[in-house]
């Protein structure tokens, strides 16, 4: 099951792993509300994060694969993660949700 959780509800000190999948609303002008959104997980890649564009459903329009942004690890933790502030200074918070698993 998951969650959407606005990002403007993220503290800027959360800490996101790889895997984790932010979705974007507003992408499109022409796609009805409820697929109008981009899917961008956060993958590993030699020390720093991209955020990959995992949706391929969006009115027949094939973006998977593509990357939004490079986020730098947070540097003084044990564990590759990085940080809710930097999510949101590359993504955005407006019509940015965190999708969280349970």
């Amino acid at each position: 099951m998951t969650q959407e959780i606005s990002m403007k509800e993220i503290p800027d000190s959360q800490e996101f792993c790889p895997g984790e999948i932010f979705r974007v609303y507003e992408n499109f002008y022409d796609a009805p509300k409820k697929e109008n959104y981009y899917d961008y997980m956060l993958v590993e890649n030699h020390g720093t994060f991209l955020a990959i564009n995992v949706s391929s459903h969006i009115g027949g329009i094939q973006k998977a694969g593509n990357i939004l942004a490079e986020f730098d690890t947070i540097q003084d933790v044990p564990r590759k993660v990085v940080s809710g502030k930097t999510i949101k200074d590359f993504i955005g918070i407006e019509s940015t949700f965190w999708i969280k698993r349970s």
